[in-house]
């Protein structure tokens, strides 16, 4: 799949609407169909997983960045609805992944990570530890955060 890229004033509004649906109402309705038996069980773990794309407001690809930050606010809002039942929402925000067929430049790949603190290729399992912990009874306590995994690229606070 080929993702646009380019100014926002050029896009057309059905390449906006795609990446909303995608990544904003298919993350709203996996929760929507998960939260009914979180209920029941007075339990439960949602992971949304965002970019973080969204905290640079990267340019010409408005539509993912924009998606991507309301997945954010998705995430605090369900957060405050789903406390009472003890379930926890809570964001990751990978920085720029290389996956297995992934085709990637590896000029610009080494231009990247040099402006990691950690300068290396962001890959899957760097975000393994992080899931792992957000779904596990150790951050039974912990809703309606957003974890950041980009080996230093970006510092939230």
């Amino acid at each position: 799949m080929t993702v646009w890229k380019g100014p926002f004033w050029e896009m057309e509004v059905d390449e906006f609407n795609k990446a909303m649906a995608v990544n904003v109402r298919g993350s709203w309705l996996c929760a929507k169909a998960v939260v009914p038996y979180m209920q029941r069980q007075k339990k439960g773990k949602i992971i949304n997983i965002s970019s973080n794309v969204a905290l640079a407001g990267n340019p010409n690809y408005i539509h993912y960045v924009t998606s991507k930050g309301a997945l954010i606010a998705m995430t605090r809002a369900m957060a405050k609805e789903l406390g009472d039942w003890n379930i926890c929402v809570n964001t990751v925000t990978p920085g720029f992944v290389v996956t297995e067929g992934r085709q990637v430049d590896p000029e610009y790949e080494k231009i990247r990570a040099q402006q990691r603190s950690i300068k290396r290729t962001q890959v899957e399992a760097d975000l393994v530890g992080t899931v792992l912990f957000l779904s596990s009874p150790e951050s039974d306590f912990m809703t309606g955060q957003l974890l950041n995994v980009d080996g230093g690229f970006h510092f939230v606070g």
